[in-house]
């Protein structure tokens, strides 16, 4: 694995546009965490990735899109 720093250019209207992108996440997982804590599913969970299932997720057995079905 490795790294490489870029240089890129913006414009202000894109750097507040990617700001705004950034804060609306954030402003997703304090929402979610409130609603259900640190240790529920926040609903984000693709049901048909590798990583939904009993080895990968301790929430599995009671997510909706788990075998909570």
């Amino acid at each position: 694995m490795s790294a490489a720093l870029v240089t890129t250019q913006r414009t202000r209207g894109q750097l507040r546009s990617s700001l705004a992108r950034v804060a609306l996440a954030a402003s997703q997982i304090d929402a979610h965490y409130q609603r259900f804590g640190p240790d529920r599913p926040w609903g984000f969970a693709d049901p048909t990735s590798w990583k939904c299932s009993p080895r990968y997720c301790s929430h599995w057995a009671s997510c909706p899109g788990g075998a909570g079905l």
